[in-house]
C-alpha cells in the first residue's frame, strides 16, 4: 500500500490491515521499496488515483501480467503511458470510470447499492460484523467549509473530511455517528 504520509501508512497497517505501507513522498527508489516489500514480486494490482509523477514510478513497479487501474489524476497531471513497459512486462492498463459504468448498467448500479446497504446496515455494524465505517478525521459545519478544503489541500486528512449541512446535526442522535466516533477514537489511540 502506498500513501503520502507516515500517518496514513500507520493507519493503513493498523486499521486497514495492510501488510506493507510505503510513504511514496519519502522514498527515493519506489521500485526498490516495492521489490523489498514483495520479495521481488512487484505489484499485481494497482489502484491509482494520483497520476502524475507517481504514475510514472508505479508503472515500473508492476509485476508481469499485473493490472494497473487508472481511477483519476488527483495530482492534476495526466501521465503518458510508456507502451514499451506495458509490452515488455505484459500487464494490463485499465481506465476505471465507475460513474459512466453505473449509467450504462443501471441494474449493476442497483445491485452494488443494495450490497453496500447490506454491508453498512446499522444492526450488522452494531453486532461486530463488517467494520467498514469510514474514518472521518475532520468535520466542519457549513460556515467553515473552506477549512475542509484547506486540510484536504494540505494533505492533513487521514480518511475523510466531512461538511455537516444540517445546522443541528450535532444534536441529532445517530447510531452511525456513534459507531464512527468509536472508530475514530480507536484510530487515534492507535497512532
Amino acid at each position: 500500500m502506498l500513501a503520502s504520509t507516515d500517518d496514513k501508512c500507520r493507519i493503513a497497517q493498523r486499521i486497514g490491515g495492510a501488510q506493507h505501507a510505503i510513504n511514496y513522498t519519502n522514498t527515493k527508489d519506489l521500485k526498490a521499496e516495492v521489490e523489498r516489500a514483495t520479495n521481488g514480486h512487484l505489484i499485481d494490482v494497482c489502484y491509482d488515483v494520483v497520476g502524475g509523477s507517481l504514475f510514472n514510478q508505479l508503472i515500473r513497479c508492476m509485476a508481469p501480467l499485473g493490472r494497473l487501474l487508472i481511477i483519476g489524476f488527483a495530482s492534476g497531471q495526466i501521465p503518458k503511458i510508456p507502451a514499451n513497459l506495458v509490452l515488455v512486462k505484459g500487464f494490463d492498463v485499465v481506465g476505471v470510470r465507475s460513474g459512466m459504468e453505473m449509467r450504462r448498467q443501471p441494474a449493476l448500479a442497483m445491485d452494488m447499492a443494495q450490497k453496500l446497504m447490506e454491508l453498512t446496515d446499522i444492526e450488522t455494524l452494531k453486532n461486530g460484523g463488517w467494520d467498514i465505517a469510514p474514518l472521518v478525521d475532520h468535520t466542519y459545519d457549513l460556515q467553515n467549509f473552506k477549512q475542509a478544503f484547506t486540510v484536504l489541500h494540505e494533505r492533513k486528512v487521514i480518511g475523510k473530511a466531512a461538511i455537516v449541512f444540517h445546522p443541528d446535526a450535532s444534536k441529532i442522535p445517530d447510531e452511525r455517528s456513534a459507531i464512527q466516533d468509536k472508530v475514530a477514537k480507536n484510530t487515534r489511540s492507535k497512532l
